[in-house]
């Protein structure tokens, strides 16, 4: 595996890894006050996590006037984004150490 390979493939790895942390926690910011109010469970708000439904933009308007850092709703596509970005180093990472193996 050459360098500029193994510097994408991390590369890849990293932001894929931190957009999903970066999302996950996003997502608690954003549904901890609901849960913790008892709008929604927390089968229903980690449902929000993946994808958009009414419950969800339910739940966010519900809490969002007076959310204590005022933060911008969450948004489901980032961890989708984060899933693919990591799943592209990963298979970045596979492919170069199946080439190498040859």
């Amino acid at each position: 595996m050459s360098v500029a390979a193994f510097k994408w493939n991390r590369l890849f790895q990293w932001l894929g890894a931190a957009v999903l942390a970066l999302s996950v926690g996003w997502w608690w910011l954003t549904y901890e006050e609901v849960i913790g109010y008892g709008y929604i469970g927390l089968a229903e708000a980690g449902s929000c996590l993946v994808s958009e439904s009414s419950i969800c933009q339910l739940a966010r308007a519900l809490c969002r006037s007076d959310h204590p850092l005022a933060i911008i709703d969450y948004r489901s596509p980032m961890l989708w984004l984060g899933i693919a970005t990591l799943s592209a180093g990963l298979c970045l990472s596979s492919k170069a150490s199946a080439g190498q193996a040859k």
